[in-house]
């Protein structure tokens, strides 16, 4: 298969092919689907409450200064590498460095394992959304005799929602609602992207921007609710000693790398459809930016609820902040309920989920139906070439250019066929493969696909793209190649931005992802958190027998989905005579000549 592999991702038939590629029918379309990917469910959960749990408002220094000196560089290097080459995150790194040919595979199996627990996310918002147009929220009254809200909407969602078991081992059976919406979601990505982009490109208008008007009616509504000022002081009051942790500073990558979407593929997927003049360097800027600021605006909304949640039920916050899963399904829909018109902002709440979820996932799954599309293509070209080889041309010229229509207008009509059968497979295997993550024991499986299989894949798929870059294919070459790719009148525009991301790409973001990987490695291998896969780790139920085989699973996909990088590598320096250095350095030197060549033009 790596041999095959190699042959396939390295032969010409890469460049007969890029002219079939679809392109965005306007910027503001491929803009829009840059905002809905970056701006996802960790915008609302995530960042607030790591924010709470990491110093406050000091934590938005660790997050800026990986975001400015490696979150935005990488971003910049994936658009501008899609939009430059004009090919699939898995064909392109192979062209840059036959050695880094696992870098696009290694991103392919991570968003997969994404892909699979994303939208079962999404099935439990839309079962939410579901459940507030009933009145009253079920949330609220079926367990009244609890006698306290909070612990009513947690019995709710752990035990009429996920039914949820007390370990990782309980595998249990699967809810029918959480089946039945687990095949709604997915019906509906199907529905966004089965055209491509031509569909998902009109969807974007909607999906993107009507998050914000939810977001903006949440936050004046926290602010405004009694007790709100002393949750904001919780999310807002520094704590300077933070600084001097590395867990913030680890932390602070994770969210820019979740959030922004770096590492995954889709940004050079989707940078790939761009026209060759577009000004990627606008989009660099202003999608970051975008992103920076609905998560902190977002935590307006969630600390000024949880403000008021403390003030009627006379509880701590500490006891009420909670990130993640138990923010959005449990804290945040009690707090709506004890307000004004309950249905109504459950209702916009999670509907506001679904639509930044929905985003998130279709770029996930778009990226995935894009590469087998592209790889079934490239087969095909070469199964063609394998033909002539074998004397299929022997005809005279007239014919062959007559045979050669021919086969173009039969490959253009069954391409759109192609695309479906491949696009109804990917979402139905997805779609069995999420059974796993919404039977009773499913929430301890997407909490291991969460938290130990994408992190640490993610810092060192960011660092092979720099080498890539800066060490292989040539900083100085690249930066001229994408400034003649834009025009020379845009690139000076930008031209302290480029000398920006040179220092950035070649020294400051490989030595921060470099520490990166390090720090996620000792956490990664040297931590069991029963957390993630048992329910109640003091009890009998939580042994190491029981429990330690899911995150033992979770740290292996981990692996697994990086192995790609190093046994590419390792395949191709067999295939160069047995590791040859002097062969393996000579597409560095083969640049030097060209940026020399570059340099002497006029």
């Amino acid at each position: 298969f790596g041999l095959w592999w190699h042959q396939v991702i390295t032969m010409d038939v890469l460049l007969k092919t890029a002219s079939n590629r679809p392109r965005w029918r306007s910027h503001t379309e491929f803009f829009l689907t840059m905002v809905g990917y970056a701006v996802g469910l960790g915008n609302i959960w995530r960042f607030p409450y790591l924010c709470y749990e990491n110093g406050g408002a000091v934590f938005l220094v660790p997050y800026l200064t990986v975001l400015v000196f490696l979150g935005i560089p990488v971003f910049c290097l994936e658009l501008a590498s899609g939009q430059l080459f004009n090919k699939n995150n898995i064909y392109i790194w192979p062209t840059i460095c036959p050695h880094m040919s696992g870098v696009g595979l290694s991103s392919l199996a991570t968003t997969f394992l994404v892909c699979i627990y994303y939208n079962v996310i999404l099935a439990w918002a839309l079962l939410y959304w579901g459940a507030s147009f009933i009145s009253p929220l079920p949330w609220t009254e079926e367990y009244n005799s609890m006698g306290n809200l909070t612990m009513d909407s947690t019995i709710y969602f752990e035990e009429n929602v996920l039914h949820l078991s007390d370990n990782i081992s309980e595998l249990g059976y699967v809810p029918w609602k959480l089946a039945l919406c687990l095949t709604v979601a997915w019906i509906m990505v199907f529905l966004i992207i089965f055209k491509g982009i031509e569909s998902s490109g009109r969807v974007v208008y909607f999906t993107a921007t009507f998050p914000y008007l939810v977001l903006t009616i949440m936050v004046i509504r926290g602010v405004t609710l009694p007790g709100a000022i002393e949750g904001l002081k919780f999310y807002l009051i520094p704590d300077f000693t933070k600084l001097g942790t590395l867990k913030v500073w680890v932390k602070a990558g994770e969210q820019v790398f979740f959030s922004l979407g770096i590492g995954w593929g889709t940004h050079v997927t989707f940078a790939s459809y761009n026209h060759k003049n577009h000004n990627f360097l606008y989009d660099v800027y202003w999608v970051p930016i975008i992103n920076a600021f609905t998560s902190f605006f977002a935590g307006f909304s969630v600390f000024g609820t949880l403000g008021y949640l403390s003030h009627v039920n006379k509880i701590p916050i500490s006891e009420l902040a909670a990130g993640g899963f138990g923010l959005a399904f449990e804290v945040y829909p009690s707090a709506l309920a004890q307000m004004v018109a309950p249905n109504f902002f459950n209702f916009l709440f999670f509907f506001m989920l679904i639509l930044l979820a929905i985003d998130s996932q279709f770029a996930f799954t778009e990226t995935i139906v894009s590469a087998i599309i592209e790889a079934d293509l490239y087969i095909n070209e070469v199964s063609k070439q394998n033909m002539i080889n074998q004397g299929s041309n022997i005809n005279n010229d007239s014919e062959g250019e007559k045979n050669e229509k021919d086969q173009n207008d039969l490959k253009m009509k069954n391409i759109e066929k192609r695309k479906l059968i491949i696009t109804i497979s990917v979402c139905i295997i997805c779609w069995i493969l999420g059974f796993f993550c919404i039977c009773q024991g499913g929430l301890y499986f997407v909490q291991i696909l969460d938290g130990h299989s994408v992190g640490f894949t993610l810092f060192a798929i960011s660092g092979c793209e720099l080498f890539s870059i800066s060490y292989v294919f040539g900083v100085d070459r690249f930066i001229y190649d994408c400034q003649q790719m834009i025009g020379m009148e845009v690139s000076n525009e930008y031209m302290k931005s480029f000398q920006y991301f040179r220092v950035c790409w070649k020294f400051i973001s490989p030595f921060i992802c470099f520490l990166l990987v390090i720090a996620v490695m000792f956490s990664m291998f040297g931590n069991y958190d029963k957390e993630t896969v048992c329910y109640d780790v003091e009890s009998s139920q939580c042994t190491d027998e029981k429990v330690n085989w899911g995150i033992d699973l979770g740290n292996s996909l981990a692996i697994v989905s990086f192995s790609f990088i190093p046994f590419g590598a390792l395949l191709q320096f067999w295939r160069s005579n047995h590791f040859n250095w002097e062969k393996w350095m000579s597409t560095k030197h083969q640049n030097e000549m060209n940026k020399n060549e570059s340099e002497q033009r006029p």
